[in-house]
């Protein structure tokens, strides 16, 4: 959730190529990740996952710098999520700010909604 691909995962019957990104905060995972034990955990599920040996996956995670992030224009799966809990929100308040019968209150009342507060999704 904290990394993204970098290009496309290239997948042909003998092998499997993956580049995942990761964003400069996440530093402390990506050198988890950099544990030998912990990467080989990972190639051996997508070697599973994939029906591949081990050795015949290419698996890179590459840290970014900020400036490399802009460059690439990276957004991290995480990034992609808040982006899009963000947009619903906002349109959710949009939607209560303009639905009829809020207008109609602040009609009959002679006021205007100057705060709304959204509690759980719908």
């Amino acid at each position: 959730e904290e990394g993204n691909l970098l290009g496309e995962i290239i997948f042909t019957t003998d092998q499997l190529r993956i580049n995942i990104g990761l964003c400069p905060t996440e530093k402390v995972f990506w050198e988890y990740l950099q544990d030998h034990d912990i990467h080989q955990k990972i190639c051996r599920f997508l070697g599973e996952f994939f029906s591949l040996e081990v050795d015949h996956i290419d698996l890179k995670l590459t840290l970014l710098t900020e400036a490399q992030k802009q460059e690439l224009g990276f957004v991290s799966l995480a990034e992609q999520d808040k982006v899009q809990t963000e947009q619903q929100e906002n349109s959710r308040e949009t939607g209560l700010r303009n639905d009829p019968l809020i207008k109609e209150a602040e009609n009959i009342f002679h006021a205007a909604v100057d705060k709304v507060i959204l509690n759980a999704p719908m």
